[in-house]
């Protein structure tokens, strides 16, 4: 799963990618938790054995009904506690891989909805961001889009490396996120593409926050 995640990744395909990483965590998990149930079944089977050895030397020593009844009421002793024993292992293991798949998902998901170079929204989530928004737009609501494309950038690349080009993109994200409004979305569209998602915005609104994001980028210093 691993060589596969790698390979899903190389063929720039993150969702397949995402897939395989948690069919590798299923499987794993489902390894470790019967590794660690037969480990316990071992030692209860094993601690069952100890105490039927010691009930029938006991028995040979002394040669009475009470002690026998005696010496099982001990095992039964034993077999609850290590029957209770059992079963709080295995709530502790599940527990602990609830938790586990829960940070996991929590950091695939992060991964899948964030672009890693911006900190931006992934274009994958900032499309389904809007279309969640459409879907739902029967108030009559006006609902605001930016598309916004970084001039000349190809000259930055050109004159300075690809990865001064890749710090200019996440300086001018930050730069934009900073002018955005409580509930307003950055998302990366494209290579130098961003979109801007505003709910509740009517045309002139989003056009003079369109002008303020482009202020704010043209008078940043990089």
């Amino acid at each position: 799963y691993a060589i596969l995640d790698r390979q899903l990744n190389a063929a720039h395909d993150p969702a397949a990618a995402r897939d395989a990483r948690l069919e590798g965590f299923e499987l794993r998990d489902r390894v470790l938790g019967a590794s660690a149930m037969r480990g316990v079944v071992q030692l209860d089977a094993r601690r069952l054995q100890d105490a039927q050895r010691q009930q029938i030397e006991l028995l040979k020593r002394q040669g009475e009904i009470d002690a026998l009844r005696l010496e099982r009421s001990h095992l039964m002793r034993w077999v609850i506690l290590l029957f209770a024993v059992s079963l709080a292992l295995a709530l502790i293991l599940t527990i602990l891989r609830i938790r586990r798949s829960e940070r996991v998902n929590r950091l695939l998901n992060h991964a899948v909805n964030t672009d890693a170079l911006t900190g931006a929204a992934s274009r994958r989530h900032g499309l389904q961001t809007l279309r969640d928004a459409l879907a739902h737009a029967d108030d009559g609501s006006d609902y605001g889009i930016l598309l916004i494309d970084v001039d000349n950038f190809k000259q930055v690349n050109d004159r300075h490396g690809h990865l001064m080009g890749d710090r200019v993109l996440a300086e001018i994200a930050s730069c934009m996120r900073s002018g955005l409004r409580v509930g307003d979305a950055l998302a990366r569209f494209g290579g130098e593409e961003f979109l801007v998602l505003l709910p509740r915005t009517p045309l002139a609104t989003a056009a003079e926050l369109a002008e303020s994001l482009r202020q704010r980028a043209e008078h940043h210093v990089h």
